[in-house]
Formats: structure tokens, sequence, C-alpha cells
């Protein structure tokens, strides 16, 4: 298989030769370099935004290259939640029950404090 720092990441500048010649994914990457409008887009966007364009013209390089790449994803948010736990559960809390903070601590929403906080009375000293 091909790694990601070849094809994936500047299909315009890899080495053909490194590519089986058996398959239509080399044939689809040749047909890819040769579109012109998608290479000028290709230096203007992001890898992202030339990936959204190419998914409707080239739907087999664009399913290889998710394979490819999604597990690094998966790898990087497994390493991101091990590391929020390990900061979450350190040795003066090690002995609290964490499995409700981990998913509020991995979130990527930030919670709206100024309107909680107004919700709440304050409690008054007796």
């Amino acid at each position: 298989m091909v790694t990601p720092e070849g094809w994936i990441m500047n299909p315009y500048s890899f080495n053909l030769d490194k590519m089986s010649d058996d398959g239509e994914l080399k044939e689809d990457l040749i047909e890819l370099r040769s579109n012109h409008a998608l290479e000028t887009l290709f230096e203007s966007k992001t890898l992202e935004e030339h990936g959204c364009l190419a998914i409707v013209l080239f739907p087999r390089l664009c399913e290889t290259a998710l394979v490819v790449l999604i597990p690094f994803a998966t790898t990087y948010l497994c390493d991101s939640g091990f590391s929020t736990l390990l900061l979450t559960k350190t040795k003066s809390t090690y002995h609290l029950n964490t499995q409700a903070d981990i998913p509020v601590a991995m979130s990527n929403i930030v919670p709206h404090f100024e309107k909680l906080i107004s919700k709440k009375q304050e409690q008054q000293n007796l």
C-alpha cells in the first residue's frame, strides 16, 4: 500500500513509478493530474477542500485516501482521551469516579459559563 505522505498529500508531485501498474487507482491518479483546473485549486485551497472537490470526479481515489487516513484520526482521539483521563485522575483525585467527567472534558463544546452562573441562586448565610 502507498503511504499517505505520497499521493494523498500531494497527488501532483508524487512519483507514479511507486504505484503498481495493475489497478484503477493509478489510472484515476493520472486522470486527476491531467485535470489542470483541479491542480490550480489544489494550489489555492487546503487539502481538505481539494478532496471535497475531487470526490465527485474521483470517488475511488477519495475512498482509498479515507481508508488510509481514518486510522490516524481514531488513534489521535484515543491518545487524546487517555491524556485527558490522566489529567483528570491525578493522585489527589485517584479515588474519584471520573466516568461522567471524561466526556465533558473531551468535548469540543465550550460551555456558556455566564449563562449557567446567572441561573444559579446565591446561598444565603444563616
